[in-house]
């Protein structure tokens, strides 16, 4: 090199000089030597644009370098061949075609870039990947949509939760749609997932709502009779869930629309596809949340019949269908209590069958105690709901497996005052009750607070009286909170 600098055009390097010397070094696997051999590279491009068109480094050398750096793992040795492939684009522009960058030299420092923490260089992988759709568009090589780039530009953008990932996200969707075909890029359940993945990760409403009519589309062409578009359980729940936090006004119609849809396609036979139990779990919280508890009853009959069919569903469990019960007690029907108890038998007969996932615990009829404790204000709806409950309690006392607790009385006295009147049956009806809480031992804060409500001085005094004597129970920590 000094030689021919100093005039003597005999000595003048060549590219096979410079490539045996770096193939040395990177046969070491050492980042000094690899940094040494990016120096020797970059020299080779500067003495071609010098006019010595021979010593030009071609793509394979370049991604040999690029190779050896990014496998160094090391910050240092990634940036440096993020600034090659950088070199080779711009050369290639200023017609050295022989060293164009191609898809391998991008992703290798696209997948480099991604194992960095740093926001600087997901910064940098998100410049370079538009550089990569920059040439592929511009050449219709489309080297930015093979399988491997797709995937690290998406576990990427799916970390930056701004407008911009989303945008970028959805741009990018758009142009696999279009042009996929021609990169061999197939739009199978785990390319869409990724997308699908991505959407949700960002957050916003905007790519909610794609990740939803994506999966919609996923599960169109897989009733049409594409097998390979049935979406995996964990993009169904991803996107249930997404729908029902993001606070559209139009959340319940989505949620509704997919349960419709998904109830109406098979999807037996399919482990791991298909909606799961978290699926089901999340629409019928959501329902049940808000007013809705008869929609919430019936998802949750539709995810017991294709139990029925596909034994790799999970069943409902007792949480579950405590969740539909909860629903009944913010709800405004007027049937509610029926309803509810209805959901209870439900829960009893799978017991009676042998399904004790679903067996009703203590939370059960505690929450069907307070749905008729707040039924009305029709009359016979009144009348209604207090038979029920008081069924409901009688049966808790006949069952083994669980007892009336402080919440099971409390509740029981909320019922007796809310849909009796005023009289002196319902007096000694509230008495009774707390006679036999007390007998129990289950006098707790809720029956306190309940029976301190609804009872007069006098007998709220009569019934401190008798607590005092008997200091010893647990009920006697509570005597001060009548006073």
């Amino acid at each position: 090199e000094k030689s021919y600098d100093e005039g003597n055009l005999h000595a003048r390097p060549t590219g096979c000089s410079y490539r045996v010397i770096i193939k040395r070094l990177l046969s070491t696997n050492e980042k000094s030597n690899a940094l040494v051999a990016l120096r020797l590279v970059k020299k080779m491009i500067e003495r071609g644009k010098r006019g010595n068109r021979d010593a030009n480094p071609d793509t394979g050398t370049c991604n040999n370098v690029i190779m050896c750096l990014v496998q160094t793992h090391d910050e240092e040795a990634i940036k440096g061949a993020w600034d090659l492939v950088n070199c080779m684009d711009q050369s290639s522009r200023e017609g050295m075609t022989i060293m164009r960058p191609d898809a391998l030299s991008f992703t290798s420092v696209l997948g480099a870039l991604s194992r960095l923490p740093s926001d600087d260089a997901k910064s940098a992988a998100v410049e370079l990947y538009n550089l990569m759709e920059e040439r592929g568009m511009k050449e219709r090589t489309f080297i930015h949509l093979n399988g491997a780039a797709l995937e690290i530009i998406l576990t990427i953008l799916s970390t930056i939760r701004e407008e911009r990932a989303a945008l970028k996200i959805l741009s990018i969707l758009d142009q696999v749609e279009e042009f996929g075909d021609k990169k061999n890029t197939v739009l199978d359940c785990t390319c869409l997932t990724a997308f699908l993945e991505a959407l949700l990760h960002v957050g916003t409403v905007e790519c909610t709502l794609r990740a939803r009519d994506l999966l919609l589309e996923m599960i169109e062409k897989y009733r049409v009779g594409s097998s390979t578009h049935l979406p995996f359980r964990r993009a169904f729940a991803g996107v249930m869930d997404a729908v029902t936090k993001c606070r559209h006004e139009h959340s319940m119609e989505y949620v509704q629309e997919m349960i419709k849809l998904v109830n109406n396609v098979p999807f037996e036979g399919y482990f791991h596809k298909g909606p799961g139990a978290l699926f089901y779990s999340i629409a019928i919280d959501f329902l049940a949340k808000n007013d809705n508890p008869k929609a919430a009853r019936e998802v949750l009959l539709a995810w017991e019949d294709k139990c029925q069919l596909n034994q790799d569903i999970e069943r409902p469990n007792t949480i579950i269908w405590n969740k539909l019960l909860r629903g009944y007690s913010r709800s405004s029907a007027p049937d509610k209590v029926s309803q509810a108890r209805k959901v209870l038998d439900k829960m009893i007969e799978g017991r009676n069958q042998g399904h004790g996932r679903a067996m009703p615990d203590l939370t059960s009829y505690n929450t069907m105690l307070n749905v008729a404790a707040f039924a009305g204000p029709d009359k016979d709806a009144m009348e209604e709901a207090f038979r029920i409950a008081n069924t409901t309690f009688d049966e808790m006392k006949q069952l083994d497996h669980i007892k009336p607790d402080d919440i099971s009385y409390g509740s029981m006295i909320k019922v007796v005052d809310r849909l009796l009147k005023r009289s002196d049956a319902k007096s000694k009806i509230l008495k009774r009750i707390f006679e036999e809480c007390y007998t129990n031992e289950q006098v707790g804060p809720m029956v306190i607070k309940e029976i301190g409500r609804v009872l007069s001085a006098e007998e709220i005094k009569e019934i401190r009286d008798i607590v005092r004597q008997r200091r010893g129970s647990p009920a006697a920590i509570h005597v001060s909170q009548f006073s």
